[in-house]
């Protein structure tokens, strides 16, 4: 903080964005998938050890040096347990990678992060996220999906897949906070060890997945929330359509004077005539 202004001062990094790697027609190889999620894993750790709880991930704040380095960024966002400059029903954050408590305006903790980091995973080895469908023209419907339906599991969609990952996401996605990785760092050691996950260990997450239970919503917080960014959607369309009618006036105004401009060259030239 200077002179009463807060500020975050970030590492310059070289590298890419996960976003933009996951944009090369070849997918991540497994173990290179499994080692940056692990370290975006550890990151959360150490920032959860902290009481900081990043409410963002996303491939798009995901780093990645050419060493392989991996490194989680952007914590704009972040709630912080002493702070008050955030509070509960506030949706911030990417709405795709958002937990299904975030999603109902309830209170988030560590577990969320799991949660997105999860997202985040299936996105990497599936190529797309685990609650988007092909025919969804609205985030409402993804926003509903993720606080109310299990995910796909990501062998369904590419069977050469390990099973092992599909043990992890399971646990990693799951809708109550309680049955997820309670922290990020148990997180990290299954997917460095994913080869030597042993299925006959599998939790009863598996053997329940296809039975998970609903969450019962908070009176009026889903409501809430989808009213909030409908609002928010429409905010942006009158910005748009504010901006779109500015560049229309500034180009009629540009027109005009280039018009005013011809006329007045025009009316120089006739009058150079008519002197000579």
């Amino acid at each position: 903080e200077q002179e009463g202004v807060a500020y975050i001062a970030m590492e310059m990094l070289l590298g890419r964005s996960l976003q933009q790697m996951l944009r090369d027609p070849e997918p991540l190889a497994l173990d290179t998938t499994a080692e940056l999620a692990a370290q975006v894993a550890d990151a959360l750790e150490h920032a959860h050890q902290h009481s900081i709880v990043h409410r963002d991930v996303k491939p798009a704040n995901v780093m990645v040096g050419p060493s392989g380095r991996g490194k989680l960024t952007d914590f704009g966002v972040a709630y912080v347990s002493t702070s008050t400059l955030t509070q509960v029903g506030t949706a911030l954050g990417s709405p795709r990678y958002m937990s299904p408590e975030h999603v109902l305006g309830l209170k988030v903790d560590p577990r969320s992060d799991v949660f997105s980091l999860g997202v985040v995973l299936y996105e990497m080895l599936a190529r797309r996220t685990p609650f988007d469908r092909r025919e969804d023209s609205s985030v409402l419907a993804v926003l509903d999906r993720i606080a109310r339906e299990p995910h796909v599991p990501v062998r369904e969609i590419d069977p050469r897949i390990p099973a092992a990952f599909d043990q992890i996401l399971q646990r990693a996605l799951a809708k109550r906070p309680e049955e997820r990785y309670q922290r990020a760092g148990d997180l990290a050691q299954d997917l460095r060890n994913y080869r030597s996950l042993d299925r006959s260990s599998a939790t009863a997450y598996e053997a329940t997945v296809a039975l998970q239970v609903r969450p019962a919503p908070q009176p009026g917080a889903h409501s809430q929330l989808v009213e909030d960014i409908v609002a928010f959607e429409r905010k942006l369309d009158r910005e748009a359509e504010t901006r779109k009618q500015a560049v229309e006036e500034e180009h009629m105004r540009r027109q005009e004077e280039l018009r005013l401009q011809a006329e007045a060259a025009e009316r120089r030239r006739a009058e150079q005539a008519r002197a000579a």
